[in-house]
């Protein structure tokens, strides 16, 4: 897919019996490492301006029917930084994704504690919702630097402590993207246009908006492998 919001794959190969994958170089690395390193320093602007990007993200592999299903900070690497100092950043790692537009799929074993959603332990059908969950708990960690539910479970308790910390506009968001019920979560869609994300930058603005169309089955259909012969 060709937008900023998506990691470039330019072309993969098999190797000594491994596959390998050649992408874009990017010098920051990934944006969990970003946060574990500069948690402190990073403004409230910037932690929104982060959040939106993740966002858009989403919203953009959606609009295409896809379903990533391991959204993660992990996941998302940094490939340049912002003139305000905000890292910009793209998806990646689509190992677990599936283009299933409205349906569901049977439950299988994806993603990663503590970013999945409730239904995954009750081992039920999995939608598009599942990347919704994942998202909430993501910008809380980008908030707060605390998970969402307590890591081993998803039957844990919300943290009050991770709640405490949130502005309302950021509580509002998460919220709303982490309820129990799947049908409850709103889109990333929606999660773009409220409050919180009202004063984003207009450059991260347009990164986020992603006008080039590009064919769906680039990032679907299996890779074509080649191999090296060193």
């Amino acid at each position: 897919m060709d937008s900023p919001l998506v990691y470039p794959i330019y072309d993969a190969f098999l190797c000594n019996n491994s596959y390998n994958i050649l992408s874009k170089y990017c010098r920051y690395g990934d944006l969990i490492t970003y946060l574990i390193k500069n948690f402190d320093s990073i403004t409230y602007e910037q932690r929104i301006n982060i959040a939106y990007q993740m966002v858009s993200a989403i919203n953009y592999i959606h609009s295409r029917g896809i379903v990533h299903f391991d959204i993660k900070p992990d996941n998302f690497f940094i490939y340049d930084i912002g003139e305000d100092g905000t890292p910009l950043i793209s998806i990646m790692d689509f190992g677990f994704s599936q283009q299933i537009w409205d349906s569901s799929i049977p439950w299988r074993t994806i993603g990663t504690n503590p970013y999945c959603p409730p239904e995954y332990f009750s081992h039920s059908d999995l939608n598009m919702s599942f990347d919704l969950f994942s998202l909430g708990v993501c910008l809380c960690v980008i908030f707060t630097g605390k998970y969402l539910y307590l890591p081993d479970c998803s039957k844990s308790p919300v943290s009050e402590e991770s709640l405490n910390a949130l502005t309302e506009e950021a509580k509002a968001v998460i919220l709303s993207l982490t309820p129990e019920n799947p049908e409850e979560r709103i889109s990333a869609d929606i999660a773009s246009q409220m409050p919180l994300f009202a004063n984003v930058p207009d450059y991260i603005l347009r990164l986020a908006q992603g006008n080039q169309e590009e064919d769906i089955n680039s990032i679907c259909e299996s890779s074509s492998y080649s191999e090296c012969n060193f």
